[in-house]
């Protein structure tokens, strides 16, 4: 009893310790979504040929896969989730085949069909029993849903609100599927028998596959025909598809567009001109010939071109109208109009009005068109002189110095050409600056005359005065084209600075309406003022020298300008030695009443003249490298030699070396080394 009861309890333990371990019950999953197949068609081929097949089931997508047992994969067309369609090469032999269907997310199906490819004569079927081919469960068939794709047009916009007739207009509009079936091999084309053609020949065009609720946007390019009619006009458009079973649908689509046909006008232009001669002048004759163009669409009649006013063309011997007629649509007339040149007319392209007026058609209003012709008007010269200083020359002496100085002589020769067309006679020359006084005046000249209740005087110059003529020259005559040569002495104030002045040139002379007239050049000419230096030797050089023998030269350069003297370097050089030391060296500024000291040290190499030359460079006031140059001259001879007397030699007295008989026992020491 004893033993029952530890056996129950024992039980009941391990039923407890069993009941702790089982793990709760899961819950179930929502069933999931797999792929169906529920029948495909055809189901028997003729083998060598091929064909489509088509494959109905549910929740078929883009990555299902599709193969026959023992045959690999095939060819997959995804249409929608409840159709696919596949090829069967012409390659597959004579046999049963399994159809299976596989997707990643989905799983597979195997058909309950199987696929039988026969031969063009019928072949017995083999009497052996294929084996049992392995199926899954086959759910249940979905129903069909009834119905068909129905294709409508939205959203329609035209490239221009207005056509005119002959134009292009481009039409958009979306093509929509209403229908709950997938709308295949659909195409849109222009309707034949409307006001409206292909443009570029392009009469249609051809879409993809539209599923329901799907839309695709199509732009269709058309012209309207010359004869459309003014108002809307319909464009009509046919809509060709087909639906999953095969059926195909056309459907028709009204677009509309707004034809603005433009009224009849004429429209008469200047298409062309030209005038002959081609250069005229004030004054001259002129032939313009004016091709009138009528660029509308009516006849114009009578149409008169006429000379407009505030121009620079005077009626000629015909008048200042000429007569072209009727101009038909498109057509063009020549017309030539003699005219004349005003007087007044300015140089340069000037503009000359003209008028068109004509009659429109049957209407009798008068229509004017306001038109232009441009001209080159060429005025006549005018008789003017031009005078140039042509070039002139600074002479000192027989020398061309680069720059004056304060209070240096010189002599200006310079050349003055007439490059007008006018001659000039008895022109008075002066130097000095030109000043009228008293009203204006077109010149003057040079005694202070008065003309109009001006008075003219010429002032000299304050830095270059002249020289033996009074600062007056007189050309008798300088002819258009010519030139004059003139040569006049100067000084230079002795007060004037550094830089660059011009010397005033004043011709006076009569123009061609005889009033005075004067013309003004300028000669620019350079004044540097040189500083004033002392070059010292603190030791006079010695009249003569030794070859060979070296002679020191200091120099010394004393600034007395009474301004700094901006000294930059020196070079030292000689004809006849050589500069041992110091041949060059650099400066420093000198201030007024300093110094600087300069030493070399000079070789004379042969007999006669040794020249030095000493060259100290330096800056005037405009920043120009001046030099100043001293030479020196000492004279090279040789040294002289003093003679010495001759020195007695003591003649050498020879002593006899005595010499020893050979003996045996030198003889033995020779021979081990021992002695000679």
């Amino acid at each position: 009893m004893k033993r029952l009861l530890l056996l129950l309890i024992l039980c009941v333990l391990v039923g407890v310790a069993v009941a702790q371990d089982i793990p709760p019950l899961a819950t179930a999953d929502p069933t999931p979504i797999v792929v169906q197949v529920t029948t495909f068609e055809p189901t028997t081929l003729i083998a060598g040929t091929v064909r489509s097949v088509t494959i109905f089931g549910a929740n078929f997508t883009a990555q299902t896969t599709v193969r026959f047992v023992g045959m690999g994969l095939m060819k997959v067309t995804f249409v929608n989730r409840t159709t696919l369609l596949i090829d069967v090469p012409e390659t597959f032999p004579i046999g049963t085949y399994a159809l299976e269907v596989s997707d990643p997310t989905q799983g597979q199906a195997v058909a309950a069909s199987l696929l039988r490819v026969v031969g063009a004569t019928p072949v017995p079927l083999p009497t052996e029993t294929p084996a049992p081919i392995p199926t899954l469960p086959i759910p249940a068939l979905p129903t069909a849903i009834p119905g068909k794709p129905m294709l409508i047009t939205r959203n329609f916009s035209a490239s221009s609100s207005a056509v005119k007739p002959g134009s292009s207009v481009t039409l958009t509009f979306e093509v929509v599927n209403g229908g709950n079936q997938a709308a295949l091999g659909v195409s849109v084309a222009l309707t034949t028998g409307s006001k409206f053609l292909p443009a570029n020949g392009q009469a249609g065009a051809t879409l993809p596959d539209i599923f329901p609720g799907a839309a695709v946007s199509v732009s269709l390019t058309i012209d309207a025909a010359l004869d459309a009619p003014n108002g809307p006009n319909n464009v009509p458009f046919t809509l060709t598809y087909r639906s999953p079973d095969g059926e195909v649908i056309t459907s028709a689509v009204n677009l509309s567009v707004n034809v603005v046909a433009p009224t009849a006008i004429a429209q008469v232009t200047i298409a062309r001109y030209r005038y002959v001669p081609s250069t005229v002048q004030p004054n001259d004759s002129l032939t313009v010939t004016l091709l009138i163009t009528n660029t509308g669409s009516e006849t114009a009649r009578g149409v008169l071109v006429k000379v407009g006013k505030d121009g620079i063309l005077l009626p000629g011997e015909n008048g200042d109208s000429v007569a072209v007629g009727d101009l038909a649509p498109n057509g063009s007339l020549a017309v030539d109009m003699p005219l004349i040149v005003k007087q007044d007319a300015k140089a340069g392209m000037q503009l000359q009005p003209m008028t068109i007026t004509y009659f429109r058609g049957s209407s009798p209003d008068v229509v004017e068109v306001s038109s232009s012709i441009t001209l080159d008007i060429h005025t006549a010269a005018t008789q003017a002189p031009l005078i140039l200083l042509k070039n002139y020359t600074v002479k000192v002496g027989d020398e061309r110095p680069e720059f004056l100085t304060p209070g240096q002589r010189f002599t200006l020769d310079f050349t003055v050409q007439n490059l007008g067309n006018v001659a000039l006679k008895n022109v008075l020359v002066a130097f000095g600056t030109v000043e009228t006084t008293g009203g204006t005046t077109t010149g003057g000249d040079s005694t202070g005359g008065t003309g109009g209740g001006t008075t003219t005087t010429i002032q000299p110059s304050v830095t270059f005065a002249p020289l033996g003529s009074g600062g007056t020259l007189f050309v008798e005559a300088l002819a258009a084209g010519g030139s004059v040569n003139l040569t006049q002495d100067f000084i230079v104030n002795g007060t004037t600075k550094s830089g660059i002045y011009s010397l005033p040139i004043s011709l006076n002379y009569r123009d061609v309406q005889g009033e005075k007239a004067q013309t003004s050049l300028n000669a620019s000419l350079v004044v540097v003022v040189l500083p004033r230096l002392q070059v010292i030797l603190p030791a006079p050089l010695p009249t003569e020298v030794y070859i060979g023998e070296p002679l020191p030269l200091t120099v010394t350069i004393k600034n007395v300008s009474g301004v700094v003297v901006r000294l930059t370097d020196y070079e030292v050089t000689t004809s006849n030695g050589t500069v041992s030391e110091g041949a060059s060296g650099i400066l420093a500024n000198v201030p007024v009443d300093d110094e600087a000291t300069i030493n070399a040290m000079i070789m004379p190499d042969t007999e006669g003249d040794t020249t030095i030359t000493l060259v100290v460079h330096f800056l005037d006031d405009l920043n120009q490298t001046r030099e100043r140059r001293e030479t020196y001259t000492v004279n090279a001879s040789a040294a002289p030699s003093f003679e010495q007397p001759p020195i007695e030699e003591t003649p050498v007295v020879e002593t006899p070396v005595p010499t020893e008989p050979l003996t045996f026992g030198r003889m033995m020491l020779a021979l081990l080394g021992l002695g000679s």
